[in-house]
């Protein structure tokens, strides 16, 4: 510092949020220690640069880009750039070094006043690094300590992250942190989760439902939620130096039962291999889809045409560019349609007939259901023991820390699959009493039904009761191959009346 007098210096000042909490009003601290320096040793002050962004890098530093701007036009006025302590300067080992060599290219010394160094002196090679590295060390440590603690908080079953939609931030009687159900949204979200798992719903079909407009959905958080296995009151705990990725019993509360949450994952991962390409209902034509050309066996489409009166016609019709002009009204296959319904539709014996076998056949397989029940709980005690008897091993030594971790995640998960079926087991939907008469009056009125349903209701009424396409003769459509369920119902209806 003997040679300073009459040099030409840069000032820079960086003060982050943490220190002005901390150390009160160090920016002023900063300042005056640095002008004191230049009056003491002679150096000229060219430029005062002063910011609060973090160290960790230098792109996004505003202030300090702009210092670089100024150098750059004014380098040959400038011999020292100062800072207060290295770490006001950079917090990165490797950007220092990197930064430092550049201006010196540019003939300008970068130095600390609280810690001066002589780049020049390979005495003082080993000391630069570590000043530099020194930072850069701490906010490593600081790192690991932010990540330890917030991954013990993950294994006492605390989810210490953005609460997810549903969820709002809370306390627990102990004042820890503990999110809380939405007083609102969750409830939302448990309908959701139960809808999309009846299979009746796509995922296009919830975000358009009215009942959801309160959480916002989109696609991609729709699918983020569904996915998501922390309404079920599970966490993921990561995997972290020798421990494995393992799931946490959250202490948060559960918004989805596990059953449900299996059932979706289900649904959703046959969808994605099904991949189906999406339709277009219209519901002028709800056949559409549904029939099959009577002169060429090909399916049929429809479309509406203009007449001169400006009235709209509408038409199932055959694909005139493969050679067929099979062209039929809607009103033809529309009435011959309701003929059908009509004719299928069973008598009060027959109804009486139906609803007692499903009522022997829900009974047998309730019982069914309370037996696997029992073996499922068996199974269940029976995992425990093993995880209570690895803790043991743990303790006593027999074990090691990395083969327990590993033992205890294979055990969590067959136990995440017993419970999943334990929940389906329970949750199976027991209210028979309402189920069966609500069935046998879709049966008994499905002209009523299909003719107040939606068009996309009527398509998926259309998909479950045929197998096959209907085909029109003389105004009548022939005899319609249902699928297997519903083709019972109506051998059962056609003897009734045979008979």
């Amino acid at each position: 510092m003997n040679n300073l007098r009459g040099k030409r210096a840069i000032l820079y000042r960086r003060v982050s949020t943490t220190d002005q909490r901390i150390h009160g009003n160090s920016l002023d601290a900063q300042r005056d220690s640095l002008r004191q320096f230049c009056l003491t040793n002679g150096v000229e002050i060219i430029k005062e640069f002063q910011e609060d962004h973090s160290a960790k890098d230098f792109e996004n530093r505003p202030v300090f880009q702009e210092l670089l701007r100024f150098v750059k036009l004014r380098k040959n006025e400038i011999d020292l750039l100062l800072v207060t302590q290295f770490d006001r300067f950079s917090r990165n080992l490797m950007l220092s070094l990197g930064k430092i060599n550049e201006l010196r290219e540019c003939k300008i010394e970068v130095n600390a006043i609280h810690n001066w160094t002589n780049w020049d002196s390979p005495n003082h090679f080993i000391p630069n690094i570590l000043n530099l590295s020194l930072p850069e060390s701490d906010n490593r440590m600081r790192a690991y300590r932010t990540k330890e603690g917030l991954r013990q908080g993950l294994k006492e079953g605390r989810y210490n992250g953005k609460q997810p939609l549903g969820y709002m931030p809370g306390k627990d009687a102990a004042s820890k942190v503990l999110m809380q159900p939405d007083p609102v949204k969750a409830r939302l979200i448990s309908a959701l989760f139960k809808c999309f798992a009846t299979g009746r719903f796509s995922q296009n079909q919830l975000l358009k439902d009215e009942r959801f407009s309160l959480l916002k959905l989109t696609k991609s958080n729709l699918s983020r939620i569904l996915s998501n296995e922390i309404y079920t009151g599970r966490i993921t705990l990561p995997a972290f130096d020798e421990e494995v990725e393992t799931t946490i019993i959250g202490q948060h509360e559960s918004l989805v039962s596990m059953g449900t949450f299996q059932k979706v994952q289900e649904i959703r991962n046959h969808r994605k291999k099904q991949a189906p390409k999406a339709q277009k209902f219209n519901p002028e034509l709800p056949l559409r889809g549904h029939l099959k050309c009577p002169k060429c066996s090909r399916n049929l489409t429809g479309s509406g045409s203009k007449s001169k009166s400006g009235i709209k016609h509408f038409y199932y019709h055959c694909n005139s560019r493969l050679g067929c002009d099979y062209r039929g009204r809607r009103q033809e296959h529309h009435k011959a349609f309701n003929t059908l319904l009509e004719s299928i539709r069973p008598k009060d014996g027959v109804a009486q007939l139906f609803e007692a076998i499903l009522r022997d056949e829900f009974n047998t397989r309730n019982n069914s259901a309370v037996s696997e029940l029992k073996q499922a709980e068996k199974t269940l005690k029976t995992l425990q023991n093993k995880k209570d008897a690895l803790l043991d091993k743990l303790l006593e030594g027999i074990v090691s820390n990395a083969d327990y971790q590993t033992h205890i995640s294979n055990l969590d998960g067959k136990m995440n699959e017993v419970n999943a079926h334990i929940d389906r087991l329970n949750g199976t939907d027991t209210g028979i009493e309402d189920f069966i008469p609500f069935g046998i009056s879709l049966l008994t009125n499905l002209e009523a039904v299909f003719e107040k349903a939606s068009v996309e209701t009527k398509h998926q009424l259309l998909g479950s009761i045929l197998a096959e396409k209907l085909e029109l003769k003389g105004g009548k459509y022939r005899t319609p191959v249902f699928k297997e369920g519903f083709g019972f119902i109506f051998q059962s209806v056609s003897q009734s009346v045979t008979r």
